[in-house]
């Protein structure tokens, strides 16, 4: 009879780490966990998960594509009154962190940020490269603690 892992197993073998930063002016908080198959990353400047975005390549969708870079991204909850704004900021941050990393994890984007702040193309750059830096990261440090 084989036994269900304990929490604290299961705790230990994720990698989940925080960080606040200024963007903008706009304080705001990015976490992210490392699971086996899966990416999650919570930005917030308001204490909030928002809205949640699922963002797979073309092959863990199921279609068919010569090009790895192209995703789907899919609004699993929450609003889409920004014109595919969010889509398109969670896309580009799990661009990036697959051409940091290599991996073939998707990412689940937890996104809640003042509309205001997406409304400056600087800002959403700005936040676009800091949280797939900070993701990009986790997950190397998840792999090599695997690794060990």
């Amino acid at each position: 009879m084989s036994s269900s892992p304990s929490t604290a197993e299961l705790t230990n073998s994720l990698t989940s780490k925080m960080i606040t930063k200024e963007l903008a002016s706009y304080r705001t908080t990015i976490c992210a966990t490392i699971f086996s198959n899966k990416i999650l990353l919570v930005i917030t400047q308001t204490n909030a998960f928002g809205s949640i975005y699922h963002c797979l390549n073309d092959m863990q969708a199921g279609l068919r594509s010569i090009n790895e870079e192209c995703f789907e991204t899919k609004c699993l909850l929450g609003f889409r009154d920004d014109h595919g704004l969010s889509e398109t900021v969670c896309e580009q941050i799990s661009v990036k962190v697959k051409q940091r990393t290599k991996t073939r994890k998707s990412i689940v984007c937890c996104l809640a940020v003042k509309k205001e702040f997406l409304s400056e193309f600087e800002n959403a750059r700005e936040l676009v490269e800091c949280a797939s830096q900070f993701a990009s990261e986790c997950e190397s440090e998840d792999r090599e603690r695997m690794n060990e």
